[in-house]
């Protein structure tokens, strides 16, 4: 939320650069409008600043009307905000601006599935745009590959492997893999590896085809 409306209007009047924005719903957007919602000052600054109006408020905000014991009329702000929301106000945003952009944002999670981020994409070059958008759902398709553990294989949708790495056995070995010692990858848990990373083993990743529904 550090790239302030007014930036966004400046790349977007260029018409010649095209933006992958990464908005941050859940570490940002989302802490800030408060359940009451009683916002402080600052806080709705740095809100009309970011998104460059103040419409948040009735989009993400009603006003619940009830009547007490007395006949008297409360009035309260109930907050009425989600992922999907989100998503569809930021786009409908970029598009006051951008000559084209996706119908879609790429949520990124962090490790108890919550969305932490939306990222974005707007063209600036109107006659750049259906190319524009080609390019930016496959970059989107492949990522949302990555992260899901999807797999290219046409017969398969997905795969699974609680191994990562190889044994060296022969000189030839060196001719086919990449021996320079690393780290393993990101999830496996170290159980048995040594200085040319021959073996990972991993408990963390035994249950992975539990996950699938």
């Amino acid at each position: 939320m550090q790239v302030s409306w007014e930036t966004l209007e400046a790349v977007a009047a260029t018409k010649a650069i095209d933006v992958w924005m990464l908005y941050p719903t859940g570490m940002g957007l989302n802490r800030l409008l408060k359940k009451n919602g009683k916002i402080p000052l600052k806080w709705e600054q740095t809100l009309n600043r970011s998104l460059g109006c103040r419409d948040w408020q009735d989009a993400f905000y009603q006003e619940i009307q009830t009547l007490d014991l007395f006949g008297d009329t409360t009035t309260t702000l109930v907050k009425q905000a989600n992922t999907a929301k989100f998503e569809g106000f930021l786009i409908e945003r970029w598009r006051t601006i951008f000559a084209g952009v996706a119908p879609e944002t790429l949520p990124l999670r962090n490790s108890k599935g919550q969305v932490m981020y939306l990222l974005g994409f707007a063209c600036g070059n109107p006659r750049g745009v259906v190319l524009a958008m080609q390019i930016a759902r496959s970059v989107d398709q492949e990522a949302a590959a990555l992260m899901s553990g999807a797999s290219h294989i046409e017969w398969t949708e997905a795969t699974w492997n609680p191994i990562a790495g190889c044994t060296i056995l022969s000189p030839g070995c060196h001719k086919l893999l990449r021996t320079t010692p690393r780290l393993p990858p990101s999830g496996y848990g170290v159980a048995e590896v040594s200085r040319d990373y021959p073996k990972v083993r991993t408990t963390a990743r035994l249950d992975g085809p539990s996950e699938c529904r």
